[in-house]
């Protein structure tokens, strides 16, 4: 197992969960109308599953460890990018069928943005203070 690259991809997730969750909770009813437009948009589906895969393929490739550590989060979420990239591009209408009514109300956004500045907070401490 390479730590570094556990480090590295820790610190570039902490990164990017920090910031979408404080963007989350600080534009609740900008986010709530943007996923909603793109949940109604067929090429933002496109390339958002695109990219989901990638980053998914890109993440379980390099780091596909499953050990009770800190780093074995890392893993998970690149099998749920994978997963994700995978609905998204072979069931587009069921993901507007299951996620499109929660959207739109706005409902999911404030668990969301919780739950990527915990995840920030997570990946955060393991890479920068542990």
């Amino acid at each position: 197992m390479d730590l570094e690259l556990s480090i590295y991809i820790g610190k570039l997730l902490a990164a990017v969960y920090l910031i979408l969750g404080v963007a989350i909770l600080a534009n609740r009813a900008y986010f709530t109308k943007a996923y909603s437009q793109f949940i109604d948009n067929p090429l933002s589906m496109l390339l958002a599953g695109f990219m989901a895969l990638v980053l998914g393929l890109i993440l379980v490739m390099n780091h596909n460890i499953w050990v009770g550590e800190w780093y074995v989060l890392i893993t998970i979420v690149g099998w749920i990018s994978l997963i994700k990239g995978v609905f998204l591009l072979l069931l587009p209408k069921v993901t507007d069928q299951i996620w499109g009514p929660i959207i739109r109300k706005g409902y999911i956004m404030p668990v969301a943005g919780i739950f990527a500045l915990l995840f920030g907070i997570y990946f955060g401490y393991f890479t920068w203070l542990a």
